[in-house]
């Protein structure tokens, strides 16, 4: 590694995995292919029930002088995503933090690209790209992007969406690790949804997010994956209904007019609903954030005395 390299900032990439056995080489092979050199690499597993350990082990054995550092970390127990995430980032030393899951990959652009934007714009704290998705069922060309969410919402249009809805792309996020520590890390006791709750807090504790208009990372469409497992799931459903209604709904909607959400949504899903009567229906059940109140307190009376 030359001086050029080193003189360049620390990332910390950290891969969470779970159950990531069939995938997660093609992750680590992804950050290795990485054109920025100066990387330390953690995998943080949360107590796999299959070999993500020994294959993760097996590939730093013959990988891990690429990096300034390599490891993969354990627990006796299975403990959630957003704890395994701040395993995972806490154990690294990085100026800059790249989080993501063991079924995903990053383009080869990925940290150089995000790297040269954060020098570039010291005020961003927390920047969002454009994702690939791919896997099953996927052509490998669809986009999921945020950008019209940075250039067509105002700030507070762009508060209550987020409170709402998880319209930012997890994968393509990159942070920096003094921002990271300030907000105290995901919230362990949301233990299945690490980034919804992480955004919020940043973006009413007055952090900057940005967008770069950069493709960096490949999503994985994977059936088995907790993003698609928890939306079946009741006791996740609960989880996140209860989020929004006791952590930020009560206290948070006071500020905003929920005529300001219905506003913002309907330039951006019109098109969505040609039907007049379509969309109305729609935004009266999904715009409305005492639909999500409700919601909550359906779940807690059905689902709480079985969960708790």
């Amino acid at each position: 590694m030359s001086n050029q390299e080193i003189s360049k900032p620390l990332v910390t990439v950290c891969i969470v995995t779970y159950n990531s056995s069939e995938f997660i080489v093609e992750a680590l092979d992804s950050v290795f292919d990485q054109s920025y050199q100066n990387i330390e690499l953690i995998v943080s597993d949360d107590y796999s029930k299959d070999n993500t350990v020994e294959v993760c082990q097996t590939w730093m054995a013959t990988h891990f002088q690429r990096f300034v550092h390599a490891e993969v970390i354990t627990v006796e127990k299975n403990t959630g995503v957003s704890a395994n995430c701040n395993r995972g980032i806490r154990k690294g030393t990085g100026d800059f933090i790249k989080l993501f899951a063991g079924d995903d990959k990053l383009l080869p652009n990925c940290i150089e690209d995000n790297v040269s934007y954060m020098l570039k714009h010291k005020d961003a704290d927390l920047l969002f790209s454009d994702m690939k998705v791919f896997g099953q069922g996927q052509a490998g060309t669809n986009i999921i992007s945020p950008a019209v969410f940075f250039h067509h919402f105002t700030k507070k249009q762009f508060k209550l969406w987020n409170l709402v809805y998880s319209c930012l792309p997890a994968p393509a996020c990159f942070m920096r690790r003094e921002v990271y520590n300030r907000l105290g890390g995901f919230d362990e006791t949301i233990a299945f949804m690490e980034d919804k709750p992480f955004w919020v807090k940043a973006i009413w504790a007055g952090c900057s997010l940005q967008y770069t208009n950069v493709t960096t990372v490949q999503y994985r469409v994977n059936p088995n994956a907790l993003s698609q497992t928890r939306k079946s799931s009741n006791y996740h459903k609960m989880t996140e209904s209860r989020i929004i209604a006791s952590k930020y709904f009560l206290s948070l909607m006071r500020d905003i007019s929920w005529m300001l959400w219905l506003y913002g949504k309907s330039r951006y899903d019109k098109e969505f609903h040609p039907s007049i009567k379509t969309y109305a229906l729609y935004s009266l059940r999904f715009t409305n954030p005492y639909y999500y109140y409700l919601k909550y307190l359906l779940y807690k009376l059905i689902f709480f005395q079985k969960f708790k």
